[in-house]
Order: structure tokens, then sequence, then C-alpha cells
């Protein structure tokens, strides 16, 4: 019986074994560069396209997701707004609306469109109340009440 040696086919084993682990951890800052996603646009190419007539859905909420991630967040409320006119089933441009405004420390504006989300969707009310970035507010007995009303409006 002849006998083989190894060591070449360890090499290439160990070769190929390389070549997988540094594609999986090279292959997400590829695939970024090479599909660049709406929203990774800056604020100026957004605007630009939103003044020269680009009003669709996608193209506001690229445009709000870049304000909020510039921490413009009274803008990006504003945008997230518009997304909702546009596509008002929408519910992650509600949700991101709500802490944005949030964020921006915007305690009446964020009554007032909790107001109106409060009858319309109660558990993501809930949810957006619960969440950090609200919870400086919960001092105020209006957002209380409100948190109240959701739980009671998630439970018919």
């Amino acid at each position: 019986m002849l006998r083989y040696r190894r060591t070449p086919a360890l090499i290439v084993l160990a070769v190929m074994a390389l070549l997988g682990v540094g594609y999986v951890f090279a292959w997400d800052k590829v695939e970024r560069l090479w599909k660049k996603s709406p929203g990774e646009q800056s604020v100026e190419v957004l605007e630009k396209k939103i003044a020269d007539g680009d009003k669709s859905a996608a193209t506001w909420l690229a445009y709000a997701e870049a304000l909020a991630k510039a921490k413009e967040y009274k803008r990006a409320a504003t945008a997230y707004k518009e997304v909702i006119k546009l596509e008002p089933a929408k519910t992650q441009a509600k949700f991101q609306c709500a802490l944005c405004l949030a964020n921006a420390g915007e305690k009446d504006e964020l009554h007032e469109y909790l107001k109106e989300l409060v009858l319309a969707e109660p558990k993501l009310t809930m949810e957006i109340l619960d969440r950090p970035e609200t919870q400086k507010f919960m001092t105020d007995d209006r957002l209380v009440a409100l948190k109240e009303e959701a739980k009671n409006q998630a439970m018919d």
C-alpha cells in the first residue's frame, strides 16, 4: 500500500481556512463599499434630491435617518413626519419620529404626537414610553396619563 505525504494537503487546508475566515470578517466592509444604501448619503445630498423634486418616502426616510445620525433630532422628526404622511402604515417611522422628539427635548410636541398615536397604535405608544429616551419626561403627568391610556387601549 502506498502512503502519500500529508503535509501538502494540510497546508492547503490551513490556507483555505485562513482565507475563509478573512472573507467572513472582510465581507461586511466590502459590501458597504460596494452597495451604498440611500441611508448612507449625506444630509446635503439628500436635501438636494428633495429640492430637485424627489419627494418619495424612501428619500424622506433616508433624509430623516441621516439627520438623526447627525444628531439633528428636531429636523429628523419633521422628516419622519413627511414619511408618515406618504406612508401612514410605516411603524418604524412613527417610532423613530417619537424618539427624535424625545432626544430633541420637545416634551410638548412629543405629548401631542403621542396623543394622536395612542388611539391608532397603543402598543407602539407603550413601547415608545418605555424607552430610555422618554424616561426623562415621565415626571410629566400628561405623559404618565398617556401611558396609562395606551395600556388600557392595548388591553382591548
